[in-house]
């Protein structure tokens, strides 16, 4: 899977940049990782509380 995103993604850049969408003189590829706060079990008890009111 990693090989054939690699390849569209660089195929779609290819295309931008010869359409003139794009110019890659300056990039930055962000790594930033955040921290998700999500919990599944949260979410149904905020639901059924809801539902008794």
């Amino acid at each position: 899977m990693k090989d054939v995103l690699e390849t569209v993604i660089t195929a779609v850049l290819q295309f931008l940049m010869v359409e003139n969408y794009i110019k890659l003189e300056h990039y930055l590829v962000d790594g930033t990782k955040i921290e998700a706060n999500a919990n599944r079990c949260t979410f149904v008890w905020v639901r059924r509380s809801l539902n008794r009111k």
